[in-house]
């Protein structure tokens, strides 16, 4: 293998055939960052479109390299022309950006023919990445989420709903309850808590759990803030 990589590694103007081969490598290396980022962030991952940016931004990247290759006026040319584009997307997670950071590096990586480098790169991230999601390095940050439920003044069920929190969170902070008043369905008691789910629960889980009983109405459940080292 490393035989084959070195045929290309030291091709001054590359081939089509080596520009396939270049990009096709760097999908696979995003494509395996990606699914690392799907089996190791839990119930904090983003959304799909941040799973595809990570495969894509790749071959983006080793593009980008490919084209510039050793030519300094042509790096110049396209460092200013990127310079016009404005990146304002944010991260809610510091993990995320360094994941980011892992797809763009093996795109690199490939683009300049450093393809073993890129692949041992590649293989010892996603390694270490996937070993962290079991140890409690990966448990001291937590996200914390603040739910709303709505009850009639006469609910006598918040037993079991302080029965399943406490099934479900491994923090539970109640802000506050306020009566409200609904036209259709008279006065009702408003509940506010802050929590941070169990390692094992997720969001989707507590709902269900919490819609299931009789007469609670779920009005709200966002994730607020990345919280660390706290206490039990």
């Amino acid at each position: 293998m490393y035989d084959y990589f070195y045929q290309y590694s030291s091709i001054e103007n590359p081939t089509f055939e080596t520009v396939v081969f270049t990009v096709l490598f760097a999908f696979l290396l995003s494509t395996a960052i990606a699914f690392t980022y799907e089996l190791s962030s839990g119930s904090n991952r983003q959304g799909g479109h941040f799973v595809q940016s990570l495969v894509l931004s790749s071959i983006v990247a080793a593009t980008i390299v490919q084209a510039i290759g050793d030519s300094v006026a042509t790096g110049l040319g396209m460092l200013a022309a990127l310079a016009i584009i404005r990146f304002r997307t944010t991260f809610r997670d510091a993990r995320d950006i360094i994941f980011m950071f892992a797809a763009l590096g093996a795109g690199i990586g490939v683009g300049v023919y450093g393809y073993t480098i890129a692949l041992t790169g590649t293989a010892g991230f996603c390694t270490i990445a996937l070993i962290l999601r079991f140890t409690p390095l990966h448990r001291n940050v937590y996200t914390q989420w603040q739910l709303r439920f709505r009850v009639a003044p006469d609910f006598d069920k918040l037993p079991l709903l302080e029965e399943i929190l406490e099934k479900h969170c491994r923090l539970v902070n109640r802000v506050g309850i306020r009566k409200t008043s609904d036209g259709l369905k008279g006065e009702r008691m408003d509940y506010e808590f802050h929590i941070i789910l169990a390692p094992w629960a997720g969001e989707m889980s507590l709902y269900e759990a919490l819609e299931a009983v009789e007469g609670v109405e779920i009005t709200r459940l966002v994730a607020r803030e990345e919280t660390t080292g706290l206490q039990e």
